[in-house]
């Protein structure tokens, strides 16, 4: 059975969201969920609920003592394990309105900026088939986990946010696949574009010109691999709530990614219809997530 292993983070995500319009400055009736959360869990979880030919491996960090975001991972039947380290453990905290749009959103994850290269790869398993990153983990830890692969293992990863998305740089080149949003692209080239310019960019920088899907929201997303453009806009929806709707979309892209790809990313141009289809499944895959009609 296939190996995949997905690296980065899981942490404590409540999501409340409000029963009707916000007043702010006054105490807003509401619904609140816990679950663990991360753009790596989130991925891991997506992937888990949907295909059971291959064994999903989870690297993390977590803080000394909580045991909670282990075993939710564990029972949902995936392999955990994590670095312990000493400090706080890491939560996100989002506030949607009662229409699922996030109105704001707090994060407490000073803890994976200590993540080190020698807390991570001790933890990695042999022979992967498939690794995927988010940018949650400083820059070295990032390059060394791509440094520490096989040749032939694939390498995806996913911005995660604005902030962070100029982590994955320096490992550009070894990157099989990359998931990013408009603004997150717009970081990493160094300007403003249209989704198709910030594509076509940033494939021909990645392994091969692999597949870069960038989307925008509500949007047209486009896909850009091995010198060939697609672009396509998301179903049109109701949405109950968008946090997390693109690590459904991501999830559904690199698992088609490790369909589609016999080798390494680029070592042959898939024709546009294919290109086509993995862009639009991976938009209703999030739609649909945003919408409620699954994970």
């Amino acid at each position: 059975m296939a190996k995949l292993c997905i690296v980065g983070a899981c942490h404590t995500d409540t999501t409340c969201k409000l029963s009707g319009p916000a007043q702010h400055g006054r105490t807003n009736p509401g619904n609140s969920s816990t679950l663990p959360g991360g753009v790596a869990a989130n991925i891991a979880r997506y992937i888990r609920q949907h295909r059971d030919d291959m064994k999903i491996i989870f690297v993390g960090a977590a803080a000394t003592g909580n045991d909670d975001v282990a075993s939710e991972l564990s029972d949902a039947g995936i392999d955990v394990t994590f670095a312990r380290l000493d400090g706080s453990h890491p939560t996100y905290n989002a506030i949607l309105d009662h229409n699922g749009e996030l109105i704001i959103g707090v994060a407490d994850m000073a803890l994976y900026d200590a993540v080190s290269p020698s807390d991570i790869i001790p933890l990695l398993p042999e022979h992967l088939q498939a690794v995927i990153v988010d940018a949650n983990f400083p820059a070295e830890t990032l390059v060394a986990i791509a440094t520490s692969l096989s040749d032939d293992c694939r390498l995806y990863a996913v911005g995660t946010s604005v902030k962070k998305v100029q982590r994955l740089a320096p490992m550009m080149n070894r990157l099989d696949a990359l998931v990013v949003n408009r603004d997150e692209s717009c970081t990493l080239v160094g300007k403003r574009d249209s989704v198709d310019g910030l594509a076509t960019i940033l494939s021909a920088r990645l392994r091969g010109y692999a597949p870069v899907l960038v989307s925008d929201g509500a949007k047209p997303a486009a896909l850009a691999a091995s010198g060939e453009l697609v672009s396509s806009a998301p179903p049109k929806i109701t949405i109950t709530n968008a946090n997390g709707a693109g690590d459904a979309m991501a999830a559904a892209f690199f698992s088609l990614c490790l369909d589609r790809a016999l080798g390494p990313a680029g070592t042959a141009a898939m024709p546009l219809e294919i290109l086509e289809g993995m862009l639009v499944d991976s938009l209703v895959a999030g739609a649909n997530f945003a919408a409620g009609n699954g994970v």
